[in-house]
């Protein structure tokens, strides 16, 4: 039997999560969809798994906080500050305003779901695409990922 938890979202509606539920790839793809196309007001449709938040979505850092919380509410999960969207403050991770050596492997070994392409020109916001947060979900998800 599977156990479901009421939370309240934004004090407006009640949800319920199911905190023990398994997801196959495809429902955890068309959940984060539909969480990035609530948190940034698009249509589904026009999202898929090369669209970058930034560029191609048009997410501002204070939608990176909502989709967080809400893929939190979505997949009963916690996601500690800084594991899914990484913030590289140390100038040692940059060079000429592009990512680094030393930032490629920061970002390799402790955001493995992220992928840092050869045009390190782009900024880090440009790295976090639909496939990163898909992976990270799926990552986490573990063994209730079917």
């Amino acid at each position: 039997m599977t156990t479901t938890k009421s939370q309240k979202f934004m004090g407006k509606r009640e949800y319920h999560v199911d905190q023990e539920k398994n997801y196959s790839p495809r429902e955890v793809y068309e959940g984060i969809r539909q969480v990035l196309a609530d948190t940034l007001g698009m249509e589904t449709e026009d999202i898929n798994l090369e669209s970058t938040l930034a560029r191609d979505l048009g997410a501002e850092s204070i939608d990176y906080l909502d989709i967080i919380f809400r893929l939190e509410k979505k997949f009963a999960m916690k996601i500690p500050k800084s594991e899914l969207f990484p913030e590289l403050n140390d100038d040692k991770y940059f060079d000429n305003n592009k990512i680094s050596d030393a930032g490629v492997d920061y970002i390799n070994k402790n955001h493995p779901h992220l992928t840092v392409d050869e045009d390190r020109r782009l900024g880090l916001s440009e790295h976090f695409n639909v496939q990163s947060v898909v992976n990270y979900v799926e990552s986490k998800l573990g063994e209730r990922l079917k």
